[in-house]
């Protein structure tokens, strides 16, 4: 028999609970009975196939000798913990009666006999290094994701209706989603489906909105994930079931737990995060964006190097019962479209998977200061500009290491043809060289492909190094009126603090 000590809360969520239930359904299901200890009835509703007991404590030690009570007339071989409220010192109490099964995805110390967090991260097969002893079974990664039964067949059936699924999980404030909604909720195209849980606050408001449906108290969101072709919402279990279902996301966190680095959620396929302040923003032009932008969105997610699969409860069980670990691998990442390659330096097209990258990398202090606008570009903002923007951008990789974005674009200004660009790092510091082979290469593509346009530039005039560069590859100072509107139009420089320089492709 085993017990499962889970807990939930407006704080908490009710993850920890579906999972458990999820994960006894397949203890359930090899005839192995579970009893479910748990903090509070008013999500006993999850409970149905299932018998429970309340546990009210003030404390780890209180609540380990109240579970170790509860217990005691059962034949009990494994407790499974679930929370974050419980740890190590709990553990301790219990460890010697039972086998301690801890989930985790925090990295916490641990006293159980085995650990296990389905999170993934650089570091996930060291994140526990020091933190448990020697005798403590690990099991880690996303192949350890808990999913219920029913996505093992899961079928979409989306038509052309624009459906999007906002969720903040069981609990979550909706107030962030606000100024979001309310202005899709204006646009009759849209369908928003809004999931509240037994802890969502400030969704009252919503219910009079145009294209709107509340979504209450739901086991399952299989119907809404058969629908839906975008997910809005917090980075919990909803996100995961949603990539699960090849529905792109914008995400973000709002909780601790739920801190990510971008990195990490690109390798599931998911591109699109926002940082909270934003979140609390008005970002509806930049779900309008992602909805006319689908396709590409879900090539991301079909090119991820992780894929998540229904069967991390199946894992969890033979791994506790037959002692059989499932190993995890990356995928790996390919591009096909390099333009340029001498030995291990690469010069490749960007791709939509460059996104987050190429943000970051513009916005390092040693971009910045040399740019017309210094300010941090936000996310969001950036996200709009990608999907709708005209540039051509490439990539250098020295041994597949990021190392320079270089770009342009042919434009017309007075019936004439130019071509603007530039190019920014990917560190802070960086071989000359580098930028000088980008910069030759570019200028020999653009002779080639775009014979009849001008180049024109502004480049700081305190940036000594790119002016040297530039004139060294034949670029002049702009003296020609028409060239210096042109320059004004499309870069519109504050004045006086760069130089307007130009390069005739015409030989």
């Amino acid at each position: 028999m085993i017990a499962i000590r889970v807990n939930s809360s407006f704080k908490e969520g009710i993850g920890h609970l579906v999972r458990m239930v999820n994960l006894a359904k397949e203890f359930q299901s090899r005839n192995i009975r579970v009893i479910f200890l748990i903090d509070t009835i008013s999500t006993n509703s999850f409970l149905e196939d299932f018998e429970y007991i309340v546990i009210d404590s003030n404390s780890e030690e209180e609540d380990a000798h109240r579970v170790k009570s509860a217990l005691k007339n059962f034949d009990i071989k494994y407790v499974i913990v679930d929370s974050y409220l419980l740890g190590k010192k709990w553990e301790e109490i219990l460890k010697d009666n039972y086998s301690i099964i801890a989930f985790d995805d925090l990295a916490r110390e641990h006293s159980a006999h085995y650990v296990i967090d389905g999170k993934y991260c650089k570091d996930f097969e060291y994140r526990y290094d020091g933190k448990v002893s020697n005798e403590t079974n690990l099991l880690l990664g996303p192949q350890y994701k808990i999913f219920s039964n029913e996505f093992k067949n899961f079928h979409p059936n989306r038509d052309n209706k624009i459906e999007i699924l906002f969720s903040l999980g069981g609990g979550g404030d909706f107030s962030i989603l606000s100024p979001t909604i309310n202005s899709l909720a204006k646009n009759r195209d849209y369908t928003l489906h809004i999931v509240v849980g037994p802890y969502s606050k400030n969704y009252e408001n919503f219910t009079s909105l145009p294209n709107v449906k509340l979504h209450k108290n739901l086991h399952s969101l299989m119907n809404l994930y058969k629908r839906v072709s975008l997910f809005i919402g917090a980075l919990g279990g909803s996100f995961f079931e949603a990539t699960l279902c090849k529905i792109p996301a914008i995400t973000f966190p709002i909780a601790d737990n739920q801190e990510n680095n971008i990195s990490d959620l690109e390798a599931f396929g998911q591109y699109l995060y926002l940082p909270l302040t934003e979140a609390k923003s008005d970002f509806s032009k930049l779900v309008e964006t992602a909805v006319l932008n689908i396709s590409r969105l879900k090539s991301l997610l079909d090119s991820s190097t992780i894929k998540l699969d229904p069967y991390g409860a199946v894992r969890i069980a033979d791994a506790i019962l037959n002692k059989k670990l499932s190993n995890f691998k990356l995928q790996p990442k390919k591009h096909q479209n390099i333009v340029w390659q001498n030995k291990d330096i690469k010069i490749r097209e960007v791709e939509d998977s460059d996104i987050n990258h190429y943000l970051d990398s513009r916005n390092l202090p040693a971009n910045q200061e040399n740019m017309n606008i210094t300010q941090t570009i936000p996310r969001t903002n950036h996200y709009i500009w990608w999907f709708n923007n005209k540039r051509e951008s490439y990539l250098l990789t020295v041994n597949e290491k990021k190392k320079l974005y270089i770009w342009h674009q042919q434009v017309v200004f007075n019936k004439k043809s130019y071509l603007i660009g530039g190019w920014f790092v990917c560190e802070e510091n960086i071989e000359l060289e580098l930028v000088m082979l980008a910069l030759n290469w570019q200028l020999e593509y653009s002779a080639k492909n775009y014979p009849k346009s001008k180049w024109i530039a502004i480049i700081k005039k305190t940036n000594r190094f790119v002016n040297l560069l530039n004139r060294r590859a034949g670029f002049v100072t702009a003296t020609n009126d028409e060239d210096i509107k042109a320059i004004e139009h499309f870069f519109k420089p504050k004045k006086d603090k760069f130089n307007y320089v130009i390069l005739n492709n015409e030989k």
